[in-house]
């Protein structure tokens, strides 16, 4: 905990405020959502899935649906023994990627900090406050791509 920066901590607090303030989607993100969706829910019965109703999309897009669903999947389960409703869900895999955005973004600030100073870094960390309603926790193709 000590070498995460003020800064760092205000994007947290950010991230939070706007989760609970926007919890919902865009429509750019409804197909990620309800990727996600289908592989927490129906798993391996594809014929469940919702594109089949929907076609025109691009299998590579699961990808980053993929690697969120396996991390959420415990959670999910777990939310699921407890009949918590499928929003907190969603909620928590939205919050879960902004995590994991915020924890690379993170280190790459440190990164950068390192070698061109912490002016740089705050820089950097204030522009991407700027961004982070775009890119933290959107459900979208580019976003998941934050955090590889």
């Amino acid at each position: 905990m000590d070498n995460i920066s003020n800064t760092e901590w205000m994007l947290l607090i950010a991230l939070m405020i706007h989760l609970t303030m926007a919890p919902c989607t865009k429509v750019e993100e409804s197909f990620n959502v309800q990727a996600v969706h289908d592989l927490l829910f129906h798993q391996m019965n594809t014929s469940q899935y919702d594109h089949h109703q929907f076609p025109g999309v691009v299998p590579r897009t699961f990808t980053g649906s993929i690697a969120l669903s396996a991390v959420v999947y415990p959670f999910a389960k777990l939310m699921q023994w407890y009949d918590v409703p499928k929003y907190w869900i969603l909620y928590a895999a939205r919050l879960l990627l902004g995590m994991t955005v915020l924890l690379s973004f993170g280190n790459f600030a440190r990164c950068v900090q390192k070698h061109y100073g912490q002016h740089t870094a705050h820089f950097l960390r204030f522009s991407f406050h700027f961004l982070r309603n775009f890119v933290l926790f959107d459900e979208m193709v580019n976003s998941f791509g934050h955090f590889q």
